[in-house]
C-alpha cells in the first residue's frame, strides 16, 4: 500500500480567474474500491462558476459507481466540459488513486507530473479536448496536477527541485512565493 500525502496550492482569485485545488476521500468502503482517493485542479474566470464545476467534478465521478475508475473519470471530465463549455478559460486536471493503480484526465489546459527516481515526466498536457491515462505509482513517487499558468509561471527546474524534495508539502513551500508573489495568478492552481 502506497503512503499518500498531498499539499494544495491556489493564486488568491483576480482578473485572472479562480482556481481551486480539490482532494476527497470517502469514508464508505465501496466507494474507497470503487473510486479511491479523488483530486482536482480547476480554474476558471468566474469563482461561482468555479464551485459549480467542482461540484458536478464530485457529483458525476462518485455518483456511478459501475463504471471502472478510467472510464469514470474521463467520463466525468468530459461531461463537466460539456456542461460549462460555454464558460471561458475552463480548466481540468482531476487523478484517482484506486488500490495501486493512478487514472488522470484533463482538459484545457490542465497537466499532470509525474517525478520518480529524480526524473520528471508529463502524464497529461490537455488543450482542446479531454485526455486520459492511467498508471502504477512506486513509493516515493509525486504527481503534480496543476494549471497551464502554473506551469508557465513556475520553470521546470523549480519543479523539478519541488518534486524531488522531502515531501509535498515542502514543495508546497518552495513554490507558494512564486505563486503568491504574482499579482496576476488567480488562475493558478496545483495539489
Amino acid at each position: 500500500m502506497l503512503n499518500i500525502t498531498s499539499a494544495k496550492l491556489t493564486g488568491t482569485p483576480g482578473e485572472a480567474g479562480w482556481a481551486q485545488a480539490y482532494e476527497f476521500e470517502p469514508s464508505d468502503p465501496g466507494e474507497v474500491k470503487n473510486r479511491g482517493r479523488f483530486f482536482a485542479v480547476v480554474a476558471v474566470k468566474s469563482g461561482e462558476a468555479g464551485r459549480e464545476i467542482v461540484d458536478r467534478l464530485h457529483e458525476s465521478y462518485f455518483g456511478e459507481l459501475t463504471l471502472r475508475p478510467f472510464n469514470a473519470i474521463k467520463n466525468t471530465v468530459e461531461k463537466v466540459v460539456g456542461e460549462f463549455g460555454g464558460e471561458t478559460g475552463i480548466e481540468i486536471a482531476a487523478c484517482a488513486l484506486v488500490g495501486d493503480v493512478v487514472y488522470s484526465a484533463a482538459y484545457g489546459g490542465g497537466e499532470v507530473t509525474i517525478s520518480r527516481e529524480g526524473s520528471l515526466g508529463t502524464i497529461l498536457k490537455s488543450a482542446n479536448e479531454v485526455v486520459s491515462a492511467s498508471g502504477y505509482p512506486k513509493s516515493g513517487d509525486m504527481i503534480l496536477l496543476a494549471t497551464k499558468s502554473f506551469y508557465e509561471h513556475i520553470s521546470q527546474e523549480t519543479i523539478k527541485a519541488g518534486l524531488t524534495g522531502e515531501s509535498s508539502q515542502s514543495a508546497v513551500e518552495l513554490f507558494a512565493p512564486m505563486v503568491h508573489g504574482n499579482g496576476d495568478a488567480g488562475n493558478l492552481g496545483a495539489v
